[in-house]
């Protein structure tokens, strides 16, 4: 049997002390309720989950990014540590999450940088040579929106451009 990883590593940088603040905040936890909503702080005993903040804040109604099934899970979907004060690093060596990532990311972006952007790749690799299990994508974010891209939607489109430019 064989294992799958999708890894990645990229950098937040030239945080200030504000925006360190804010993200320590948003990747710590937050507690809820049964219906997901976030709690007070002080409001522990009433809680029903621990989430990481920025995922028990996300509203489907009014946040553009996509947040698939995984953010029931509370988990961040992501390792992250300061390389120095100003400088955050979001990795993963085995199953990052990739739409964690990109919401926390326009979250911030949204907040404290709304004309700047930010992108991340990464590669989807296998422990062993099966056929069809590599491949990886990449992420392009700003306040506004999110967009993602993977190799396998890319080959699909080149080959539908292929049929339709023989037919």
């Amino acid at each position: 049997m064989a294992n799958n990883y999708l890894e990645f590593s990229a950098l937040l940088e030239d945080i200030t002390p504000e925006e360190r603040a804010w993200i320590e905040r948003q990747l710590g936890s937050a507690w809820t309720d049964e219906d997901g909503k976030v709690l007070p702080d002080d409001r522990e005993e009433d809680a029903y989950g621990e989430v990481a903040r920025f995922i028990a804040e996300y509203d489907p109604e009014t946040d553009p990014a996509p947040l698939g099934p995984d953010r029931d899970w509370g988990e961040v979907g992501f390792a992250y540590q300061w390389d120095g004060d100003n400088c955050l690093w979001i990795h993963s060596e085995e199953s990052g999450l990739v739409d964690h990532v990109a919401y926390f990311v326009h979250k911030f972006l949204r907040m404290f940088r709304k004309n700047e952007c930010w992108s991340l790749t990464w590669a989807g690799t296998c422990s062993k040579l099966c056929i069809g299990e590599f491949g990886g994508g990449a992420i392009f974010v700003t306040a506004e929106d999110i967009k993602f891209d993977n190799c396998y939607a890319w080959v699909e489109r080149q080959r539908l451009a292929f049929l339709a430019k023989s037919n």
